[in-house]
């Protein structure tokens, strides 16, 4: 089972294009020929951004006896008490839920690390010269949550968040933001907002302002709407960038399957609507029948929960080696398995996300240093 929310009408982010991945990933594994010989079936639960939705797809996973979810992106939370009472593990889930399950949960396998991403978003802004950073956040739980994180990494960078905003979810105009960052002195900002208020943000602070958000956040196409603005924008996470392809053949074989599916109709695999939280939900597909073809006997959820927690050398290509046996060791971060984190830059010329640099950051060490 793959789990997102589809409708545009949930009032935050809706990932399409993330269950696109996910089939994209398990039509090619199939043509393959599947898991150990068998083919994979796919559920695709919509959670809408909403608690109860979340535990009805948790549930709806027990009730179809899945054998893992996957790729599973979720603001409220509520998916992983239905998938513990039945020891279904979840790989790949992008770890933002605002009740933080998916990075406390034994059943959680998270390599995504926007959390850390966030973290080093003021480190990557210092890098390029920014003396005050100010930020801009949602004012909702998971958005809250993150934005702790961002305060932290301010800390470790010695540029505490100045001013620190927050706006409703809903906000349209953010032109008032953008001039209270500037008028308190702040020529970069944190955004943990959604795709659509970053770009506003950016539109209205132009270049008076840098710009940072975690990796994923917003789409190619959405940094060129921003026009000129986008030219101080920074991402910050765990992945290579799409223009980075011919260094890493995962991208190469992630770019192939997409294409085809795109090619097949899927709409939500156009390339115009990849992101980094796309490839995330692509690589679980990967993890689950890498892990799986080490599984002696049949492959069910608790064979695979217990494969996943014996697993110390799982290598995924783009981000270094997993070892699923050990623990982060901050609480509330415990099911967070990848730490590294790396800098992307908008290019306004070629129109795509490049590496910023080869400098790679420390996301639990950039915690740590703001603990003193």
């Amino acid at each position: 089972m793959t789990v997102a929310p589809t409708e545009t009408s949930t009032g935050g982010a809706n990932l399409p294009e993330s269950i696109a991945a996910v089939q994209a990933a398990v039509t090619a594994l199939n043509d393959r020929g599947g898991i150990k010989g068998q083919q994979v079936e796919l559920t695709v639960c919509n959670n809408k951004n909403d608690a109860t939705a979340a535990a009805a797809c948790g549930q709806q996973a027990v009730d179809e006896k899945v054998v893992a979810v996957v790729g599973m992106y979720s603001q409220t939370g509520g998916e992983m008490a239905p998938l513990e009472s039945a020891s279904i593990p979840a790989v790949g889930s992008v770890g933002i839920a605002g009740d933080g399950s998916e990075l406390t949960s034994k059943m959680s396998f998270v390599y995504y690390n926007p959390v850390f991403g966030f973290v080093a978003c003021p480190s990557v802004l210092a890098a390029d010269g920014v003396k005050q950073i100010g930020g801009i956040s949602s004012d909702v739980a998971a958005s809250q949550r993150t934005a702790a994180l961002v305060q932290a990494g301010g800390v470790a960078a010695g540029k505490p968040i100045d001013p620190n905003i927050k706006l409703p979810l809903n906000t349209s105009d953010y032109a008032p933001a953008a001039a209270q960052l500037v008028d308190g002195g702040a020529d970069g900002v944190t955004m943990v907002s959604t795709e659509q208020g970053s770009v506003a943000l950016m539109r209205a602070g132009g270049n008076k302002l840098k710009y940072c958000n975690a990796q994923g956040a917003l789409s190619e196409p959405s940094l060129a709407s921003a026009g000129p603005s986008a030219a101080g924008f920074y991402e910050s996470g765990p992945f290579p960038p799409f223009s980075a392809a011919s260094e890493y053949p995962e991208l190469q074989q992630f770019t192939t399957e997409m294409d085809a599916a795109f090619a097949s109709g899927d709409k939500a695999a156009a390339p115009e609507l990849r992101k980094a939280t796309s490839l995330n939900a692509w690589l679980a597909v990967q993890a689950v029948d890498k892990v799986a073809e080490q599984i002696s006997g049949d492959v069910t959820s608790a064979s695979l929960l217990d494969q996943l927690n014996k697993t110390t050398d799982l290598d995924l290509g783009v981000v270094p080696p997993l070892n699923f046996t050990q623990q982060t060791p901050i609480p509330g971060l415990d099911r967070l398995f990848n730490t590294t984190v790396r800098a992307n830059k908008w290019d306004a010329a070629s129109k795509q996300l490049v590496p910023a640099s080869d400098t790679l950051y420390n996301g639990l060490e950039l915690l740590s240093k703001s603990q003193g």
